[in-house]
């Protein structure tokens, strides 16, 4: 039984290892996503002095964020 395990170690190693970069990568990118989200968020909020316009300037910085990073994790996978 234990022979089993050795013959099959290379790919079952690949495997794991696949996994584990795949979720590296992810929480990378969802650092990413909130560095950028707050960082813009606050010199929006610092620079722009009307509620309504930096309200709607902050909505649509996220949904051109979220487009952003849909379009990245679609070409990856």
């Amino acid at each position: 039984m234990v022979f089993l395990f050795y013959r099959y170690y290379p790919v079952f190693f690949l495997f794991i290892s696949f996994i584990i970069d795949n979720e590296f990568f992810l929480l990378i990118l969802g650092f990413l996503f909130f560095h950028i989200l707050y960082g813009l968020k606050t010199i929006i909020l610092d620079y722009i002095h009307q509620f309504e316009i930096s309200l709607i300037s902050i909505l649509f910085y996220r949904l051109i964020l979220l487009l952003f990073f849909g379009f990245i994790i679609e070409i990856i996978f």
